[in-house]
Protein backbone atom coordinates (compact mmCIF):
# COMPACT_ATOMS: atom_id res chain seq x y z
CA UNK A 1 0.00 0.00 0.00
CA UNK A 2 0.85 3.60 -0.47
CA UNK A 3 -0.54 6.52 0.77
CA UNK A 4 -0.13 10.27 -0.99
CA UNK A 5 0.00 13.39 0.95
CA UNK A 6 0.33 16.61 -0.23
CA UNK A 7 2.45 19.14 1.78
CA UNK A 8 0.52 21.74 3.89
CA UNK A 9 -0.19 25.03 2.96
CA UNK A 10 2.53 27.73 1.58
CA UNK A 11 2.50 30.90 1.11
CA UNK A 12 -0.90 32.10 -1.10
CA UNK A 13 0.89 34.98 -2.30
CA UNK A 14 3.91 33.59 -3.76
CA UNK A 15 4.15 31.20 -6.60
CA UNK A 16 5.31 27.73 -5.71
CA UNK A 17 7.11 25.40 -7.92
CA UNK A 18 10.73 25.05 -6.98
CA UNK A 19 10.43 27.80 -4.20
CA UNK A 20 12.58 27.64 -1.17
CA UNK A 21 9.56 29.02 1.11
CA UNK A 22 8.54 26.49 3.58
CA UNK A 23 5.11 26.22 5.15
CA UNK A 24 2.84 29.01 6.79
CA UNK A 25 1.36 28.32 10.09
CA UNK A 26 -1.91 27.05 8.82
CA UNK A 27 0.23 24.46 6.60
CA UNK A 28 2.05 23.11 10.19
CA UNK A 29 -1.32 23.16 11.54
CA UNK A 30 -2.86 21.15 8.66
CA UNK A 31 -0.03 18.47 8.78
CA UNK A 32 0.00 18.15 12.46
CA UNK A 33 -4.05 17.27 12.32
CA UNK A 34 -3.70 14.82 9.55
CA UNK A 35 -0.60 13.32 10.67
CA UNK A 36 -2.35 10.78 13.22
CA UNK A 37 -4.57 9.17 10.86
CA UNK A 38 -1.48 7.58 9.31
CA UNK A 39 -0.93 5.72 12.68
CA UNK A 40 -1.21 1.55 12.54
CA UNK A 41 -1.12 1.75 9.11
CA UNK A 42 2.07 -0.22 8.74
CA UNK A 43 4.19 2.36 6.89
CA UNK A 44 7.05 1.59 6.99
CA UNK A 45 8.90 4.24 4.66
CA UNK A 46 8.69 8.04 3.95
CA UNK A 47 10.08 9.32 0.52
CA UNK A 48 9.83 13.38 0.43
CA UNK A 49 10.77 15.84 -2.64
CA UNK A 50 13.85 17.96 -1.20
CA UNK A 51 12.00 21.29 -1.44
CA UNK A 52 11.44 22.88 1.73
CA UNK A 53 7.68 22.52 2.75
CA UNK A 54 7.75 18.89 1.24
CA UNK A 55 10.69 18.65 3.86
CA UNK A 56 8.68 20.04 6.51
CA UNK A 57 5.65 18.51 6.02
CA UNK A 58 7.73 14.60 6.22
CA UNK A 59 9.26 15.70 9.46
CA UNK A 60 6.14 16.30 11.11
CA UNK A 61 4.95 12.52 9.45
CA UNK A 62 8.11 11.22 10.20
CA UNK A 63 7.97 12.43 14.04
CA UNK A 64 5.36 10.52 15.11
CA UNK A 65 5.67 7.38 13.06
CA UNK A 66 9.53 7.23 14.13
CA UNK A 67 10.53 6.77 11.20
CA UNK A 68 13.74 7.81 8.72
CA UNK A 69 13.18 10.26 5.34
CA UNK A 70 14.73 9.87 1.98
CA UNK A 71 14.96 12.75 0.42
CA UNK A 72 13.96 12.68 -3.88
CA UNK A 73 14.37 15.35 -5.74
CA UNK A 74 12.58 13.83 -8.78
CA UNK A 75 9.80 14.07 -6.54
CA UNK A 76 9.72 18.01 -7.06
CA UNK A 77 6.93 19.38 -8.83
CA UNK A 78 7.20 21.25 -11.80
CA UNK A 79 9.87 23.42 -12.32
CA UNK A 80 8.56 26.90 -13.04
CA UNK A 81 11.83 28.82 -13.02
CA UNK A 82 12.02 32.66 -12.29
CA UNK A 83 8.55 32.73 -10.88
CA UNK A 84 9.64 30.03 -7.73
CA UNK A 85 9.29 32.01 -4.89
CA UNK A 86 8.26 35.18 -6.92
CA UNK A 87 4.83 36.99 -5.28
CA UNK A 88 2.29 36.99 -7.61
CA UNK A 89 1.42 40.27 -8.10
CA UNK A 90 5.38 40.67 -9.01
CA UNK A 91 4.67 38.19 -11.70
CA UNK A 92 1.78 39.80 -13.31
CA UNK A 93 3.48 42.85 -13.54
CA UNK A 94 7.31 41.44 -15.32
CA UNK A 95 5.07 38.29 -17.27
CA UNK A 96 1.77 39.47 -18.31
CA UNK A 97 -0.18 36.38 -19.53
CA UNK A 98 2.58 33.89 -18.29
CA UNK A 99 0.79 31.21 -16.87
CA UNK A 100 1.67 27.54 -16.48
CA UNK A 101 -1.76 27.26 -18.65
CA UNK A 102 -0.50 29.72 -21.38
CA UNK A 103 2.69 28.19 -22.36
CA UNK A 104 3.54 26.57 -25.03
CA UNK A 105 5.05 22.83 -24.03
CA UNK A 106 8.95 23.91 -25.49
CA UNK A 107 8.36 27.57 -23.71
CA UNK A 108 10.15 28.66 -20.46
Amino acid sequence: MIYLMRHGADPVDRYGGWSEYGLTEVGRSQVNSAKHKLLGKGITGIYSSDLNRAKETAEIVADVLSLKITYLPQFREVNNGLLAGMKKVEAVEKYPGKYFRTLDWAET
